[in-house]
This record gives C-alpha cells, structure tokens and sequence, in this order.
C-alpha cells in the first residue's frame, strides 16, 4: 500500500508541476505581450512626442516670419505717413503758390 500511496503522491506531484510549469509559461507569455505592448506604446509615444516638437518648432519659425513681417509693415506705415505728410505740405505749397499767381494775374489784368 505504501507503495500505491507513492505512486499516487507522485502522479499527484507531477500533475501540480507540470500545472506549475504550465502557468509558469502561461505567466511569462503574458509579460511578454505585455512588454511588447508597451514597448510599442512607448515607441508610439515618442512619435508623437517627435511630430510635436517638429509642429512646435514650425510654429516658432512662422511665429518669427510673422514679427518680421510685422516689423516690415510698420516700417512701410510710417514710410507712407511721411509721404502723406510730405504730399499734404506739397499741396498747400501748392495752393499758397496758386493763390499768389492768381492775385498776380487779377493785379495785372484790371476788371472790366
């Protein structure tokens, strides 16, 4: 009977082994998958992270091109006040000059 009882206690250590070894290769596929998983996430990840940075340094530059463009804008205003202001002077010397020939002419032309 001994003998039986081992020979049973053995089929039953066996069974609880390879159960074991089983969920022991169950358990390390899963992490596996899981590592890969997260391996691609990461990667994923730093994509992303890489578009932003090239999207974020776009926009920097745009950002740059619109100051300049801002900055050349002003410039170009105040170019055109000053030929506003140079025009408005012309004309008025213009009319001052206008108005002093027409004296001229009635001075030297009597009424009739």
């Amino acid at each position: 009977m001994n003998q039986g009882s081992e020979s049973s206690q053995t089929e039953t250590l066996e069974n609880r082994v390879e159960r074991l070894e089983y969920s022991v290769l169950s358990t390390q596929s899963i992490l596996k998958n899981l590592l890969l998983s997260s391996t691609k996430q990461q990667l994923t990840l730093e994509r992303i992270e890489d578009r932003l940075e090239k999207h974020d340094h776009r926009m920097d530059q745009m950002d740059q091109r619109m100051d300049k463009m801002e900055q050349r804008m002003d410039k170009m205003e105040q170019r055109m006040d000053k030929m506003d202001k140079k025009i408005d002077v012309n004309q008025q010397e213009n009319r001052e000059r206008f108005d002093q020939l027409e004296l001229l002419i009635r001075q030297h032309f009597p009424k009739n």
